[in-house]
């Protein structure tokens, strides 16, 4: 799993280090001090039967020094038997003793499979030892498509047979991709996560604490039980991933569905056929951010991808991705600089406290209807603000409406086409 997941460069060599019955020719168990009740009745973190299993290896060690040596492995698994159990019994991740250690259970839990347990949750608990954290519960959770999530247990029988590869901020986390930084408008060819570590994750900032990860996915490999497996035509296709490093951390799927549970509707264009991502569209690439206790909805990302599309399976994910198409919200102290070209695909208001400035040459282009609404600060110098339709003509978009907005606002040197009311003035003086 790991060599798959890392492009080669992790690779597990182990040895189990309990004594072999020269009778039997068989591994023997070590016998711990309580029975297994003892230990269910403990909190979930406690190491007693971890450290108690290293330090009767290490005993068995020095009585024959034929025998392993645990001081000689920095990862250790204390695997007890029969099935799994609770308290200090349920798998988890410790340091203790010098190693890097974790427990888990040599059967399934329950009567309906008490067979072997799978190598699902070795895999999870050992990403724990390589630094990874649960990613299974709101506002951080990465589903079935990810080991960190609930894709620990995927597989035919649901029970981690095959489990899901690390997500792409995992993989960036353990420096086995980097993902490339889109700074401008250009069409991407996205290639799959499971099979290239370059050129397979994209990252796109519109803050200094959010930004979006895009991975391509595909049913091959440890991602065979992806979520639509055996339900629909299976090409795979794009992921976008929603990260806020704030005092609230938030690692989101943005679902090409839109919360529906269509068969392979996650994934874009997927079973839904989608193909843009924008602040207009459902899912949008717009957010919400908490400033001081107050939630701001539907905060414009300025980010948009089109012409999603996927030719075939195991194929490269194609899009073109803009940074300069707004709907929505500037929100409290955010302050954006506008140069070029911009385009607004949807209403735009500003907030107080915040800003847009627009330097000399630059082009905005209205949607039909559109218009831009200032509470906070506007400075405009030497803008065309016009109709973004192909054969523009008079009322094309609303207009620049500034309300209760900042006085030190201005639009000089400017000029408004195919406006219906050009520039507003509601209880303000810009």
């Amino acid at each position: 799993y790991y060599f798959e997941v890392s492009y080669g460069s992790v690779s597990i060599v182990g040895d189990v280090l309990n004594n072999i019955d020269p009778n039997t020719g068989r591994y023997e168990w070590l016998e711990a001090d309580y029975n297994k009740s003892h230990y269910a009745a403990l909190p979930n973190q406690n190491d007693d039967l971890i450290i108690e299993a290293i330090q009767k290896a290490e005993a068995a060690h020095q009585s024959n020094p034929e025998f392993k040596n645990p001081d000689d492995y920095y990862y250790i698994c204390v695997l007890y038997a029969g099935p799994r159990e609770g308290g200090s019994l349920w798998p988890h991740p410790t340091s203790v003793l010098g190693h890097r250690a974790y427990n888990h259970s040599e059967k399934w839990p329950g009567g309906d499979y008490p067979h072997f347990n799978h190598i699902g949750i070795h895999c999870h608990e050992f990403a724990h030892l390589l630094g990874l954290h649960d990613k299974y519960d709101p506002p951080v959770n990465v589903r079935e498509y990810g080991l960190m999530g609930t894709g620990v247990y995927n597989g035919p029988l649901g029970r981690g047979e095959c489990p899901a590869h690390i997500t792409c901020s995992g993989k960036i986390d353990l420096g086995w991709i980097t993902p490339t930084t889109i700074t401008s408008n250009m069409h991407v060819q996205i290639l799959p996560l499971e099979t290239n570590s370059t050129n397979s994750v994209y990252k796109l900032e519109f803050d200094s604490y959010r930004y979006y990860l895009l991975e391509n996915r595909q049913y091959t490999g440890f991602d065979l039980y992806l979520p639509g497996h055996g339900e629909w035509e299976e090409e795979g296709g794009l992921l976008i991933w929603y990260i806020q490093n704030t005092s609230t951390h938030k690692e989101e799927l943005k679902e090409a569905d839109n919360g529906q549970d269509i068969a392979g509707g996650d994934i874009f264009p997927g079973a839904t056929d989608n193909t843009e991502f924008s602040g207009i569209t459902e899912p949008s690439s717009n957010y919400d951010s908490d400033i001081l206790g107050t939630t701001y909805e539907n905060c414009a990302s300025g980010i948009s991808a089109k012409n999603i599309n996927i030719a075939q399976a195991l194929a490269p994910v194609e899009a073109d991705i803009a940074l300069n198409g707004w709907a929505g919200n500037i929100q409290p102290w955010r302050h954006l600089t506008w140069e070029n070209e911009q385009y607004v695909i949807g209403s735009v208001k500003v907030f107080q406290n915040s800003s847009i400035t627009i330097l000399p040459s630059t082009v905005i282009k209205f949607s039909s209807g559109i218009r831009l609404t200032i509470n906070g600060t506007l400075n405009a110098d030497g803008t065309t603000f016009t109709s973004a339709g192909s054969n523009p003509g008079s009322g094309d978009w609303h207009g620049i409406v500034f309300d209760n907005a900042d006085n030190n606002s201005y639009i000089k040197n400017s000029t408004v086409k195919y406006a219906t009311y050009g520039i507003e003035c509601i209880d303000c003086s810009p």
